[in-house]
C-alpha cells in the first residue's frame, strides 16, 4: 500500500485562527485539528460526512462539544448541510495543499518518464 501524506505548512500557526484555536483549546485543540485535517486528507475528494465524523468521534474517544468547537468556531472548516439533513465537513487547507502535492507529484512523474525516454533512446 502507497503511503499517503499530508504537506504541513510552517507557517500553520502564524494563521489568526489557529492562535485563536490554540489560545482557547491548548494542544487539545491543536490535536483535534491536525486529526480532523488527516482523516480529511484519507477521504475521497478531502471530504467527510456526519457518520463518518461520528466515526472518527468514537474511534478516537473525542468529545461532541470539543469536536464541534473546533469545527464551528474558528472558520477552518467548510460544513455544508446537505439535502438528506446529513453534513459535508471540508478544509480549504486540506484542498490546497493536496492540489500543490498532488501537481508536483505529477510533475516529478512526468520528468522521470522523459528521462527514461531520454536514457532510452541513448542506448539504443
Amino acid at each position: 500500500m502507497k503511503t499517503k501524506f499530508i504537506p504541513i505548512e510552517c507557517g500553520i500557526l502564524n494563521d489568526n485562527r489557529m492562535s485563536a484555536l490554540i489560545n482557547n483549546m491548548g494542544a487539545t485543540g491543536f490535536g483535534i485539528y491536525m486529526l480532523l485535517l488527516i482523516e480529511l486528507r484519507n477521504h475521497k475528494n478531502y471530504c467527510i460526512d456526519g457518520e463518518s465524523l461520528k466515526i472518527i468521534m468514537r474511534t478516537y474517544n473525542l468529545k461532541r462539544a470539543k469536536i464541534e468547537a473546533v469545527l464551528y468556531n474558528y472558520d477552518l472548516f467548510t460544513i455544508k448541510q446537505m439535502e438528506n439533513n446529513n453534513l459535508l465537513i471540508s478544509s480549504e487547507y486540506v484542498t490546497r495543499v493536496m492540489r500543490n502535492y498532488d501537481q508536483k507529484v505529477l510533475q516529478c512523474s512526468e520528468a522521470g518518464k522523459k528521462s527514461a525516454d531520454k536514457r532510452m533512446s541513448a542506448q539504443n
